[in-house]
């Protein structure tokens, strides 16, 4: 292999199918950017340069001799505003077909950003591109089209190894990781279009009306037959291909903390999920195993680190024999209410073996007490962190039931079980459930022959709908609060199918009108919840048009459907990473739509009320606890909740989400109230094995629940031009003002006296004492 580069680059292989190469089996197609364009097989056409910006600087010949195709330059090179104009290097004709070949890319991205930008596209086949800082691909078939999220996150400046396996007739997606001269698999996924087919030109780059990627672009190649996993390795060794492979530089990026193969580290919290009230014990015991036969000696270095700022170190030395586990207990002092993070680092002779984080947050106990009542703060599944969720101050949650792992007639199986056992975890707790009936495209129940969701809403289509209805209302009638009718029906029978307006809320009211028929006759009185469109339905972007266009549409063929309005007003750019922060509320009129939405719900004529039964922000998956990304997403939590409690009529909130390892972390966007240790590491399925803790966001979802409980909205108010929101509690004499930043929050509670004012934290902590 040559000698490696000083600049950083991503290398992503795109393997379509099953079949082994021969070992010196050679591209059919190959773009070098090292000054040539190479044609090694049957290109079958001439390559165009399309920008429609041309500048010396911009030719390809000009941009070729660094080695690099420079999409800055290119085509990318345009100011913000005119990056729709676009530009790209145009293949008309390549001579492959099928859906068998191996596609390999190598570039650096020079920006990173919540916005779509194309790598690269194989007409009418698939789509390389980034958005919201993850690589995604987009395979298209002749009536569906699958995103698959490459489940690694995209940093500018850092070098990252993918490859990514596509078998259309095995229906099979796996994405490997090279690191260290290894080939990982990372994630395996199915739901393939089985008419996915290659048939048209190849773009590097974008035209069209989409955003360019920004960045360089290094290495094309396309083989016309698929590569094994052995012959992955081979081309990241430089081994495989035409002889003059050249990987270029690829920076090693920081590797998840994984247990050593000679010891491991935990942190566990002395209290449930990491929250404790007043009285209650702070601290975290650390196990230290040794795993081999020896006796060995350890060091282990904890440093404490509050909200406040405030810190502290200490360091331990170890002694574990051969094969045994050693525990110490480390007090973390908490006087006051606040949030500690607990970082550890194992160290043997100086070489660290493994570091842990965990934290303890000190909350209020929440006003309203572990029985059931009407609670204005949820949670979207808390599964197996009920009480965590409970300790925080959430008195609802919301479950999924799916009609794809329903059995008709089975009502004593294990599927059935594990929702009782789910449902009753949780109202053990105190907290009410609403139940979420569900289905899509990607997850159609198989004993129902259905091809697609307009099968759904045929004659015997409704009659099997019905039945799923009726059963899970006969089950769980006198143990939820609402039962909601599909998840986020603009995404599920609008945008990914790509049906007409009309057509989609068709198909959704069809489904509306016979589940609450259903629900109706078995459990009068029972809220029919539904409508819980998504962000796309609330706010303008490339693919949709915004301004409940979804939501109007139906409401005029089936309001007499729903009793409660459920929406997930999401945003578009709503994860926070290193360097780069969300959309906040006031950023995209986060009051403004919620009452939008109730005066389109008042023009019904009926009275609907109004909930959200999914919303929140996220965090890339890695962050510290304590990181600005973290202590961003937690102020941004607790502005959010606040606005919502502000609308007139607003009844409850579901956070996204309590804990849910394969969502948060598997994803690689953590949007969790709690973490675990896995929040660094690749998760072995989809519940953590390890002891769970608050993330920021949990200690400052605490804030609000514990203020704005039982509050009553007065009115919005100015503090030095800022936004502020003034609550009255009556039952307690208190007036509760919050002031909020896009980067801090604060509570401010006065009890009748102007002298008795206070300031608190996010976290809860009082931070000033009126005069």
């Amino acid at each position: 292999m040559d000698a490696l580069r000083s600049f950083p680059v991503i290398i992503l292989s795109m393997v379509i199918a099953g079949t082994s190469v021969f070992p010196q089996a050679k591209p059919a197609v190959e773009f070098l950017f090292d000054g040539s364009l190479k044609n090694t097989g049957a290109l079958g056409g001439e390559a165009s340069f399309d920008n429609p910006f041309p500048d010396e600087g911009a030719k390809l010949a000009g941009t070729a001799g660094a080695g690099m195709l420079d999409m800055n330059a290119t085509v990318g090179g345009m100011p913000e505003k005119d990056e729709k104009h676009g530009g790209a290097v145009v293949f008309s004709k390549p001579q492959l077909s099928g859906s068998v070949f191996t596609l390999q890319v190598t570039f650096t991205p020079s920006a990173v950003d919540d916005l779509p930008r194309t790598i690269l596209e194989l007409s009418k086949f698939a789509r390389l591109y980034t958005e919201r800082g993850l690589l995604m691909v987009a395979v298209t078939g002749k009536k569906v089209t699958k995103y698959l999220s490459v489940p690694l996150h995209v940093v500018s400046g850092t070098g990252i190894s993918l490859v990514i396996v596509i078998d259309i007739a095995a229906d099979v997606y796996i994405v490997y990781e090279y690191s260290a001269g290894a080939v990982l698999q990372k994630v395996r996924s199915n739901g393939m279009p089985p008419d996915a087919d290659f048939d048209g030109g190849m773009v590097i780059g974008n035209t069209g009306g989409k955003r360019p990627f920004k960045g360089s672009i290094d290495t094309v190649r396309i083989w016309n037959s698929a590569l094994s996993k052995d012959d992955i390795a081979k081309v990241f060794e430089g081994k495989l291909g035409s002889g003059t492979i050249e990987l270029r530089n690829v920076s090693a990026r920081p590797r998840d903390d994984k247990p050593a193969l000679t010891a491991d580290l935990t942190l566990v919290p002395s209290v449930p999920a990491g929250v404790a009230f007043r009285g209650e014990q702070t601290s975290v015991t650390a196990n230290i195993s040794n795993r081999l036969p020896a006796e060995r000696s350890f060091i282990l270095s904890v440093d404490i680190t509050n909200d406040a700022g405030t810190a502290s170190s200490v360091t331990h030395t170890i002694s574990a024999g051969g094969g045994q586990a050693v525990t110490l207990s480390i007090p973390v002092p908490m006087d006051d209410i606040g949030y500690a993070v607990v970082s550890a680092v194992l160290k043997e002779n100086g070489v660290p073996l493994s570091s842990k984080e965990t934290a303890i947050a000190l909350v209020h106990k929440p006003r309203i007490p572990g029985a059931f009542t009407n609670s204005f703060f949820g949670v979207m599944s808390a599964n197996l962190q009920s009480e965590g969720a409970s300790r925080i101050g959430s008195r609802n949650q919301r479950q999924f039931l799916w009609m794809s792992s329903y059995k008709p007639g089975m009502r004593d199986d294990a599927w059935w079980k594990r929702r009782d056992n789910e449902i009753e975890s949780v109202r053990a707790q105190g907290m009410d459930v609403m139940l979420t009936l569900h289905f899509e495209d990607n997850s159609l129940p198989s004993y129902t022959g259905w091809k697609s969701v307009e099968d759904a809403v045929t004659p015997e289509g409704l009659k099997l709908w019905r039945e799923f209805v009726r059963e899970a209302t006969m089950r769980y009638k006198d143990k939820v609060i609402g039962i909601e009718l599909i998840n986020e029906p603009d995404l599920c029978f609008w945008h990914l199918p790509k049906y007409s307006l009309e057509k989609a809320s068709s198909i959704y009211a069809a489904l509306l009108k016979a589940g609450a028929e259903e629900i109706r006759a078995i459990a009068p009185g029972m809220p029919v919840l539904g409508l819980d469109v998504s962000g796309r339905d609330y706010n303008a972007r490339e693919d949709a048009p915004g301004g409940f266009v979804f939501t109007k549409a139906v409401l005029g063929k089936a309001a007499d459907a729903i009793d409660v309005f459920t929406g997930h007003p999401y945003l578009y750019n709503r994860v926070f990473r290193g360097g780069v922060m969300a959309q906040i509320p006031d950023e995209m009129n986060f009051r403004g739509l919620h009452l939008e939405v109730s005066d389109i719900l008042k023009k019904t004529g009926r009275p609907i009320r109004q909930w959200s039964s999914e919303i929140g922000w996220g965090v890339v998956r890695g962050q510290s606890a304590l990181s600005e990304s973290s202590v961003r997403l937690a102020a941004v939590t607790a502005q959010a909740l606040t606005i919502m409690k502000s609308v007139p009529g607003f009844e409850k909130v579901f956070w996204f989400i309590c804990h849910d390892h394969y969502e948060t972390v598997q994803s690689f966007v953590n949007y969790g109230l709690f973490w675990c240790d896995e929040n660094f590491q690749t998760p072995p399925g989809p519940l953590c094995t390890r002891a769970m803790y608050p993330s920021a966001t949990a200690a400052a979802f605490a804030t609000a629940a514990f203020y704005l409980e039982g509050a009553q909205f007065i009115r919005e108010i100015k503090i030095d031009g800022v936004s502020a929101w003034r609550f009255d509690r009556s039952a307690d004499k208190e007036s509760t003002v919050v002031l909020w930043t896009p980067k801090h929050a604060e509570v401010t509670l006065t009890a009748n006296a102007p002298k008795s004012a206070a300031a608190f934290s996010m976290f809860g902590r009082r931070v000033s004492q009126g005069a």
